[in-house]
Protein backbone atom coordinates (compact mmCIF):
# COMPACT_ATOMS: atom_id res chain seq x y z
CA UNK A 1 0.00 0.00 0.00
CA UNK A 2 1.06 3.58 -0.52
CA UNK A 3 0.13 7.08 0.60
CA UNK A 4 -3.15 8.08 -1.03
CA UNK A 5 -4.58 4.56 -1.24
CA UNK A 6 -8.14 4.13 -0.01
CA UNK A 7 -8.31 1.23 2.43
CA UNK A 8 -10.64 -0.48 4.89
CA UNK A 9 -10.07 -2.64 7.90
CA UNK A 10 -10.31 -6.30 6.92
CA UNK A 11 -13.06 -6.56 9.53
CA UNK A 12 -15.05 -3.77 7.81
CA UNK A 13 -15.66 -0.12 8.56
CA UNK A 14 -15.41 3.19 6.70
CA UNK A 15 -13.15 3.92 3.76
CA UNK A 16 -9.91 5.54 4.95
CA UNK A 17 -7.06 7.29 3.13
CA UNK A 18 -3.49 6.27 3.89
CA UNK A 19 -1.58 9.42 4.89
CA UNK A 20 1.69 7.98 6.22
CA UNK A 21 3.67 4.75 6.02
CA UNK A 22 5.35 3.81 9.29
CA UNK A 23 5.75 0.03 8.96
CA UNK A 24 4.47 -2.10 10.46
CA UNK A 25 1.65 0.44 10.82
CA UNK A 26 -0.11 2.78 8.41
CA UNK A 27 -1.58 6.12 9.46
CA UNK A 28 -5.03 6.71 8.00
CA UNK A 29 -7.65 9.43 8.03
CA UNK A 30 -11.38 9.21 7.40
CA UNK A 31 -14.43 11.41 7.57
CA UNK A 32 -17.49 10.96 9.74
CA UNK A 33 -20.56 13.18 9.74
CA UNK A 34 -18.98 16.34 11.20
CA UNK A 35 -15.43 15.30 11.94
CA UNK A 36 -12.15 14.13 10.50
CA UNK A 37 -10.72 11.13 12.31
CA UNK A 38 -7.32 9.51 12.17
CA UNK A 39 -5.39 6.63 13.64
CA UNK A 40 -2.63 4.11 12.94
CA UNK A 41 -3.38 0.50 12.10
CA UNK A 42 -1.21 -2.58 11.59
CA UNK A 43 -0.75 -2.98 7.84
CA UNK A 44 -1.92 -6.61 8.07
CA UNK A 45 -5.33 -5.39 9.28
CA UNK A 46 -5.95 -3.24 6.17
CA UNK A 47 -6.99 -4.01 2.61
CA UNK A 48 -7.58 -1.85 -0.45
CA UNK A 49 -11.18 -0.68 -0.56
CA UNK A 50 -12.80 -2.64 -3.40
CA UNK A 51 -15.03 0.23 -4.53
CA UNK A 52 -11.97 2.43 -5.08
CA UNK A 53 -9.54 -0.16 -6.46
CA UNK A 54 -10.61 0.22 -10.10
CA UNK A 55 -11.34 3.96 -10.09
CA UNK A 56 -9.17 5.74 -12.66
CA UNK A 57 -6.83 8.32 -11.20
CA UNK A 58 -6.77 10.52 -14.29
CA UNK A 59 -9.36 11.45 -16.89
CA UNK A 60 -9.52 9.63 -20.20
CA UNK A 61 -9.26 11.53 -23.46
CA UNK A 62 -12.96 10.93 -24.08
CA UNK A 63 -13.85 13.06 -21.06
CA UNK A 64 -11.67 16.03 -22.02
CA UNK A 65 -13.57 18.65 -24.07
CA UNK A 66 -11.94 20.01 -27.21
CA UNK A 67 -11.84 23.80 -27.06
CA UNK A 68 -12.21 25.87 -30.21
CA UNK A 69 -13.86 23.20 -32.34
CA UNK A 70 -17.54 22.86 -33.13
CA UNK A 71 -19.08 19.56 -32.06
CA UNK A 72 -19.73 17.01 -34.77
CA UNK A 73 -23.20 17.52 -36.28
CA UNK A 74 -25.85 14.93 -35.52
CA UNK A 75 -26.48 13.24 -38.86
CA UNK A 76 -28.92 10.67 -37.57
CA UNK A 77 -32.07 10.27 -39.66
CA UNK A 78 -34.94 12.34 -38.36
CA UNK A 79 -37.54 11.18 -40.78
CA UNK A 80 -35.95 13.13 -43.62
CA UNK A 81 -35.04 11.71 -46.98
CA UNK A 82 -31.31 11.39 -47.61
Amino acid sequence: MKVGDVVRLTSGGPSMTVIELAEPKLSCTWFMVDSINGSSFPSASLELAADFASTPTSPTTESIPVIGRDPEPDLSPLGRAP
